[in-house]
């Protein structure tokens, strides 16, 4: 693996290492996994939703959902 140098300002630094840590994640693992997502190609990246979607066996227990519902912020 190769080692690479990055810039970021105080603030930002101090914002990805405490979400690191919230996820229980080193610094370097969360960086390494936002540029394997954002770079990651779209048929990838779906298939992944899809199979984790799958593995969760989540159920909305037949609740539909209105598009003005569902974007309401």
């Amino acid at each position: 693996m190769k080692n690479v140098t990055l810039s970021f300002d105080d603030a930002l630094l101090e914002r990805g290492r405490e979400y690191a840590r919230r996820q229980n994640l080193s610094f370097n693992a969360f960086v390494r996994d936002l540029v394997d997502q954002r770079t990651r190609p779209q048929s990838e990246w779906l298939e992944d939703f899809f199979r984790l979607a799958d593995e969760l066996n989540a159920s909305s227990e037949g609740q539909v959902w209105t598009r003005d519902e569902l974007n309401r912020s």
